[in-house]
């Protein structure tokens, strides 16, 4: 899990909606109320996955102090997008952030959260170890 929210409802408080990451937001607000025999009213809903995205960003977006190691380029549809990787951050949580801030697009592309954040942190696996092969191999030739 990377991070839950407080949930209120009526004066009760209810279990935490909990983001495991890599999964559409509206989804795990709808599994969530679902789960909770919570009435789906669209206030509630819009609320909800408002809060949930807001959380997301605001935590990806944490980075003071951080340092920035590589970027990791995408294109998606006709623009070119970078994600930065930063030191002690979850990968999974950037690129669920970014996934979901892409989401207009996907959705026009017909990928999903998941999908991405699987192809992106697939694309930032590769390109760390592309990263270290060749600072292995640059030390190796300075020995």
């Amino acid at each position: 899990m990377l991070f839950e929210i407080p949930v209120a409802l009526d004066n009760r408080q209810l279990p935490p909606l909990s983001y495991d990451g890599g999964r559409d937001p509206a989804i795990v607000v709808a599994n969530y109320m679902q789960a909770n025999n919570i009435k789906p009213e669209q206030a509630l809903v819009n609320a909800l996955n408002n809060r949930l995205i807001r959380e997301l960003k605001t935590r990806s977006t944490a980075v003071e102090g951080k340092a920035e190691l590589f970027r990791v380029p995408f294109k998606l549809q006709d623009q070119m997008l970078e994600l930065p990787i930063f030191s002690n951050m979850s990968v999974l949580l950037l690129a669920s952030h970014f996934c979901v801030e892409n989401i207009k697009i996907l959705d026009t592309e017909g990928i999903s959260v998941a999908q991405c954040c699987e192809t992106v942190i697939k694309l930032t696996d590769d390109l760390h170890d592309n990263i270290l092969s060749t600072m292995k191999a640059a030390r190796n030739k300075e020995l």
